[in-house]
């Protein structure tokens, strides 16, 4: 096999790779989120732990998109810098939510549970965005 044909099979595995991650990021998503929303006020200080161990694994795989934005090109490692910036905006905003989760009454808990997950969401969907453009780079 040739140089041409080895880096195509290999852009074809890494595209194959990371189409299966995000997959997987979006289903634990869904999965995370189930679990969250079920939760009631009483078990509110539950669903927080929850949430914060689902924000945990999320921050590795941004750590890992981090340690793989260095063997880009210099302008593609410009450009996931500045996600990566946005990312952490998205992430610093989820976690404002949670701590409006742990203060959450009666009176705003379903509030406060789908706000949460509109930042939940906006977290993981752009952070399996990422994972996808530093693939193709």
């Amino acid at each position: 096999m040739n140089l041409a044909e080895e880096t195509k099979t290999a852009v074809g595995k890494a595209a194959s790779v990371t189409k299966q991650a995000a997959s997987e990021l979006k289903e634990r998503s869904v999965e995370a989120w189930n679990s969250f929303s079920n939760y009631s006020l009483a078990k509110r200080d539950q669903a927080v732990v929850f949430l914060e161990e689902q924000v945990e694994a999320a921050d590795e795989q941004l750590d890992e998109l981090r340690a793989r934005s260095k063997d880009l090109s210099a302008e593609a490692k410009q450009e996931t810098e500045h996600a990566i910036d946005d990312l952490k905006i998205k992430r610093q905003e989820l976690s404002l939510q949670i701590e409006k989760a742990k203060n959450a009454t009666s009176e705003n808990w379903e509030e406060v549970k789908l706000e949460t997950r509109k930042k939940w969401d906006a977290f993981t969907d752009y952070l399996s965005e990422l994972k996808s453009e530093i693939d193709k780079a």
